[in-house]
């Protein structure tokens, strides 16, 4: 079990290509994350980068923040939905996120599937969701962690959606199964250059 949350201080050149699964970004990652920053994902504040010229530094939370963002995205969130999510909430989302980190186990990095890119199914015992409350929720706005072990209706280990009697079907996203990976690839990122090429 981790004891303490990742010291990361990557530049955007890093967070990418973390975000990335270790690989140079394609066109597709680099135009969603400029949009997700002009609706303040991550939160950029005026101590992370006091001055012109000065370069923005990305945390461990900015990490798993702006990836969370990309994975509901990536399931078809609307932007509004996910920055009313993100960005109202963020810091029970942040300590939700910590909790997680801190209950992960240990030797959790040299997992097989980590550097997989996907190819090999992530193993974990208890698999922490963040279910995040669409437009058509009576919550909407707000997000929920849930776990495996926990009683929600209609999800199972790795199943990815959530339904109920009624019909309705809502996205969960499995927090910890996307994280260890994006912070796994951030602690090996190389130095990368930001600008124009």
């Amino acid at each position: 079990m981790p004891q303490t949350l990742p010291d990361l201080k990557l530049t955007q050149g890093q967070l990418l290509w973390a975000l990335g699964h270790g690989r140079e970004p394609d066109k597709l990652l680099k135009d969603q994350v400029r949009y997700l920053r002009q609706l303040g994902i991550p939160y950029q504040s005026k101590e992370k980068a006091p001055g012109s010229g000065n370069q923005i530094r990305y945390d461990f939370f900015d990490l798993v923040e702006l990836g969370v963002a990309l994975a509901a995205l990536a399931r078809r969130f609307r932007p509004k939905d996910i920055v009313a999510v993100l960005t109202d909430d963020r810091e029970k989302f942040r300590q939700q996120v910590a909790e997680c980190w801190l209950d992960l186990p240990d030797g959790v990095f040299d997992a097989e599937w980590v550097k997989s890119r996907g190819r090999l199914k992530p193993f974990l015992e208890n698999i922490a969701f963040v279910r995040l409350h669409d437009r058509r929720s009576e919550n909407w706005g707000k997000l929920d962690l849930v776990w495996t072990g926990d009683e929600y209706p209609g999800a199972e280990l790795l199943d990815p959606f959530e339904r109920f009697e009624d019909g309705e079907i809502r996205v969960l996203l499995p927090l910890n199964v996307l994280m260890i990976p994006w912070v796994a690839w951030a602690l090996e990122a190389p130095p990368i250059r930001t600008g124009p090429k």
